[in-house]
């Protein structure tokens, strides 16, 4: 199956594109795409899967790139802080398993170190990053005191779940937890019990685990995970208090960027910091794969899908 496209001659900016055409394929099986690049039958691999990216780079024929954009989406950790009956209704113990949990190296070993630590769901580049907001720095000894103070002096019982695709990612969260005396237990789903249990039907005495899509407009996406039950809106299990609904409310409404950008500032800091409802864990960049007589690709340099070709050529 392939997606193709012809020059435009007739296209505004003259002698541009410099490309006669483009041709997508889609290749479903990820070793009939890495055989295909190597037999350059492809020009360029796009989201090269990270277990194979070390090799392409150690194989010197290929320039392989990570590109940060604006609207990276993020991976988070969510607890079910709506039960009362949950140690996860309690603030210290979410603030001490963010603690607990050691991001960089998540990078490092889940995305092979092509990511970037997150402290909220927008990234660095992004308008909506509020700087102010640092996150819970991982540290051990301060996720046990958390964890004394707020009466697990001993640590508790408690559930990862998530999609089985990051199998490798709740396994390393479930290590991490056992640091502070946190016994895991890990469920991988399949995508369709993942979906169910993450906007329907909720979770209990567990951490969700899960990749929230980007987009460049931080204050449309958060109300679809974190807005007022029944709109519709994912993570039922998380308490959702007055003041990040209004942030929430603000940041939509907002007539002008300056406003929004503030009320997004706030929202952000409401969920991620002042409440810890939900961990940002990290933002996953897209790893392109490229022979080196590509020239200004500059693919997906905005929301991940979005690419004006008409600068990029080929040749030596």
């Amino acid at each position: 199956m392939s997606i193709k496209y012809v020059k435009n001659t007739d296209y505004w900016q003259k002698g541009k594109p410099y490309l006669d055409k483009i041709e997508f394929l889609i290749i479903a099986d990820p070793m009939v795409r890495l055989a295909s690049l190597d037999r350059r039958e492809i020009d360029v691999l796009e989201r090269a899967e990270m277990k194979d990216v070390n090799q392409l780079k150690a194989s010197g024929k290929y320039g392989v790139y990570d590109q940060e954009y604006v609207g990276l989406g993020v991976n988070i950790m969510v607890p079910d802080s709506a039960h009362a009956d949950s140690p996860y209704s309690n603030l210290k113990v979410r603030q001490a398993v963010s603690h607990a949990i050691d991001k960089q190296a998540l990078v490092n070993t889940v995305l092979s170190g092509h990511g970037i630590v997150a402290t909220q769901y927008a990234e660095p580049s992004g308008w909506a990053y509020n700087p102010s907001i640092k996150g819970y720095p991982y540290n051990v000894n301060t996720a046990k005191q958390l964890l004394t103070e707020a009466g697990y002096p001993n640590g508790f019982k408690t559930t990862v779940l998530g999609k089985i695709e990051n199998q490798l990612e709740l396994t390393a969260i479930q290590g991490f937890l056992s640091k502070v005396s946190i016994t895991a237990e890990v469920f991988p789903m399949s995508a369709t019990q993942f979906n169910d249990i993450s906007g329907t039907k909720g979770w209990t005495n567990g951490l969700n685990v899960m990749d929230l899509r980007g987009g460049p407009d931080s204050a449309l996406l958060i109300p679809r995970y974190f807005g007022p039950k029944g709109k519709p809106a994912w993570l039922t299990s998380t308490i959702r208090p007055e003041e990040e609904l209004k942030a929430m409310n603000d940041a939509i409404t907002a007539r002008t960027q300056e406003a929004k950008k503030a009320a997004t500032f706030n929202l952000q800091a409401i969920i991620f910091d002042q409440y810890a409802i939900s961990t940002s864990l990290y933002h996953q960049t897209l790893t392109l794969v490229q022979y080196p007589d590509i020239h200004d690709l500059r693919m997906y340099i905005a929301d991940g899908s979005v690419w004006t070709p008409e600068n990029t050529w080929i040749g030596n």
